[in-house]
């Protein structure tokens, strides 16, 4: 035929048959998708993923934090509900920004025309409230009796955005018992968590649970973070946790300063890397929900 009269041609490269079918891959509607995170999502090739499953409301994600407003419009059909761990000799931790940041990144809703769009535009998410974040009197029962809740509760995918730089036996205990996906972030004090330093290491991002992925922070040109942790055989991967934006505590969004306040920022660390992985994982299940948190 045509084709190969002209592959046999040696003036020609190469001849096929043009093919129809070029299309773009999904791009949500959302206010702030086109010039705050097209970009970032289309480097971790997100939008791909989109094509074949935006998500499922029976997927249940966990995530450990300091409370997360689950009023929030971008948020409010994502989220289940929200349990608050108890402590005892600790007023309740209160909720700031980090957990909202944190959650909209894995579930904000996504093609709703407003606001930001999570990797998971439908999954059911349910705030563990363990921590006041920013504060450095956090007693780490709070995350363990969230690892608790989360094994009771046989959620699949938890996502923890902190650590500890010690580890103790009910810690690992808790993670032990827990038999779901546990993403956790690598830690911000630019340590080799393969090794450690002075004797202290970043929890549990070096712990050796095959259910525990320990997600380092790069830019969008896959250069690691400065203040990132990090690890050959500790650190799991990386995600782009570099200038993020998403849902603000107080129902607006996190991308421009307003005044001085830091919250209003774009923001960085590890704590805003692991919940990419924590919403694809999700996506990953909603599409197969046969997978283990191994697998």
């Amino acid at each position: 035929d045509m084709i190969d009269v002209l592959n046999e041609n040696p003036i020609v490269r190469s001849a096929q048959v043009d093919l129809l079918g070029v299309q773009e891959f999904s791009v949500p509607n959302d206010e702030y998708y086109e010039d705050h995170q097209k970009e970032m999502y289309e480097r971790m090739s997100i939008p791909e993923a989109w094509d074949i499953t935006t998500g499922s409301s029976s997927v249940k994600v966990g995530i450990i934090d300091s409370g997360v407003n689950i009023s929030h419009p971008d948020m409010t059909d994502n989220f289940l509900c929200e349990h608050k761990v108890t402590y005892l000799g600790f007023a309740e931790p209160s909720t700031t920004p980090h957990g909202s940041f944190v959650a909209g990144i894995i579930g904000a809703k996504g093609n709703n025309s407003i606001g930001v769009a999570g990797v998971c535009w439908n999954v059911s998410m349910i705030s563990i409230k363990v921590i006041d974040y920013g504060s450095f009197d956090n007693p780490i029962s709070g995350i363990i009796q969230g690892i608790n809740y989360a094994t009771a509760q046989r959620l699949p995918i938890v996502n923890l955005s902190m650590g500890v730089y010690s580890d103790t036996d009910p810690f690992a205990d808790a993670l032990k018992n827990f038999d779901g996906l546990l993403v956790c972030a690598a830690g911000n004090a630019s340590l080799d968590t393969d090794q450690g330093r002075d004797g202290k290491n970043a929890y549990p991002a070096c712990s050796d649970f095959d259910n525990v992925i320990s997600v380092a922070n790069c830019n969008i040109d896959d250069e690691l973070d400065p203040s990132s942790n990090y690890g050959a055989n500790s650190v799991d991967i990386a995600a782009i946790g570099t200038g993020v934006m998403s849902t603000h505590f107080d129902g607006t969004y996190a991308h421009e300063s307003k005044g001085s306040g830091y919250y209003k920022l774009f923001h960085t660390g590890t704590s805003y890397s692991a919940p990419f992985v924590s919403g694809t994982a999700a996506l990953l299940l909603s599409k197969n929900p046969n997978l283990t948190a191994v697998e």
